[in-house]
């Protein structure tokens, strides 16, 4: 049992130190910060709002009693602390002051996820110490009680030393270090930078413009859309925010997968494998427009590990496409690949594409209840199939292979869904006593 526990300890462990874990902390991260930002600055505002109509109210309220003679000393006393409570509520920042909070968050999660990232390849491919420009004392060495532990404080200090450095430069000494020469090569690549500056403006400065922020951005190719003015203080807002979680998460998927294939080519199924579950993430609640960047930048990649992952990460793209509004491009992708030479479920995903639903339903029952890839739960799931299950031609069949109802089968699961749901919560609040409980007999 013993042995089994510390199997299973290390391969979590190692789970833990992957880069494909980096990558998904850093996404699931951004989306938190993202949810944050659309619930909590809406109330604020509310709020504000609140407190403005609040305090009108007792300004009109206070104008009433100075109308009577023998209560004006108290009117007086209202309308006063109402106009500063007004004036207050007006020049109050604190959605502004939770939205930078947000802002600087995202970077905080980028560091975290690089210092991460570093420390997953150097674990993984320890040669790579070797190149470390760095010593060490006798003394230093002789504090240590392995060479282990040496070398994980070697890296700590590596890692602490490449976060000190801006993105500019960090971004130029993996490509040195690693020989990579397009890790900057993409499009977002200006925004990136430009977004880090106004990172550092807003840490520094309270987001007035420095001649060094306009600098390194011209520098980097940014383009500003209208004249900036050195002391001109900048804001984000909605818009400029909901961008910016954009180009976190697309430098980290892009960086973390880029030197992932890199420097382990023997992982390149892995990472392809990782690549098309982060796809598929986001093609099922419909975050399109993030699901189109990711599978563009994977069948952009000139090695990928076999032919079936190649064939799924265009179909997926085929589908971010399709339901991102841009069918004619989708219709593109497919035309690429002769799918009448591929399995019936690439041939399935073809039909369902191009809405020839009598053509799917036949393949539909080649496949039967179980394909090389499609099992009954991928019509519940897949995303390729959001319109086509609602079609007769797609109810009829379904009930015909799997003698059940469509409709029903997906409400009971939705039901067991609820149902679980609510005993995971239920079983998450039963457990904070006892968390508290046997912490307090520990000590």
């Amino acid at each position: 049992m013993s042995e089994y526990t510390d199997k299973a300890e290390e391969k979590s462990q190692q789970h833990q130190n992957s880069i494909n874990s980096a990558i998904d902390k850093l996404l699931s991260k951004v989306e938190a910060i993202e949810e944050a930002h659309s619930s909590f600055i809406p109330l604020a505002k509310e709020r504000q709002k609140q407190r403005m109509e609040k305090c009108m109210v007792e300004l009109e309220e206070g104008y009433s009693i100075l109308k009577k003679k023998d209560q004006k000393y108290f009117g007086i006393q209202k309308v006063l602390n109402a106009a500063q409570q007004f004036s207050q509520t007006v020049h109050s920042e604190l959605p502004s002051i939770i939205e930078s909070s947000l802002f600087l968050g995202l970077f905080s999660a980028f560091d975290t996820f690089t210092g991460e990232l570093l420390g997953a390849i150097y674990t993984k491919k320890p040669e790579l110490f070797r190149k470390m420009n760095r010593t060490v004392s006798i003394a230093d060495i002789l504090e240590y009680n392995s060479f282990d532990e040496l070398k994980v404080s070697v890296l700590q200090e590596e890692i602490e030393t490449f976060r000190r450095k801006s993105y500019v430069e960090q971004f130029k000494d993996l490509e040195n270090d690693f020989k990579i020469t397009t890790l900057k090569g993409f499009k977002n690549w200006s925004y990136f930078v430009e977004c880090s500056q106004r990172r550092n403006l807003m840490t520094h400065c309270d987001g007035i413009i420095s001649e060094q922020y306009i600098k390194i951005c011209e520098q980097e190719g940014y383009v500003f859309k209208t004249p900036v003015e050195i002391g001109k203080k900048l804001r984000l807002g909605d818009e400029y925010f909901a961008h910016s979680c954009e180009l976190i998460i697309e430098v980290g998927l892009k960086l973390g997968q880029t030197l992932w294939r890199k420097i382990f080519p023997n992982e390149i199924e892995q990472a392809d494998e990782h690549l098309n579950e982060v796809v598929y993430n986001h093609l099922r609640p419909g975050k399109w427009e993030r699901a189109k960047t990711f599978s563009e930048f994977f069948i952009e990649q000139k090695n990928i590990s076999n032919d079936l992952n190649r064939k799924i990460a265009l179909v997926n793209r085929a589908i971010a496409l399709k339901f991102g509004g841009e069918n004619e491009k989708a219709v593109k992708v497919l035309s690429t690949v002769d799918w009448s030479a591929t399995i019936n479920e690439f041939k399935l995903a073809e039909s369902v594409l191009l809405d020839r639903y009598d053509e799917a339903v036949c393949i539909m029952k080649k496949i039967n209840k179980e394909g090389e890839i499609i099992k009954e739960e991928s019509y519940y799931d897949w995303p390729l199939f959001m319109d086509f299950r609602e079609s007769q031609e797609f109810l009829t069949s379904y009930r015909e292979i799997y003698n059940k109802d469509f409709i029903e089968e997906l409400q009971k699961r939705q039901v067991r869904q609820i149902e679980e749901n609510q005993e995971e919560e239920l079983s998450l609040l039963s457990n904070k006593p006892a968390v508290l409980i046997s912490s307090s007999v520990l000590e």
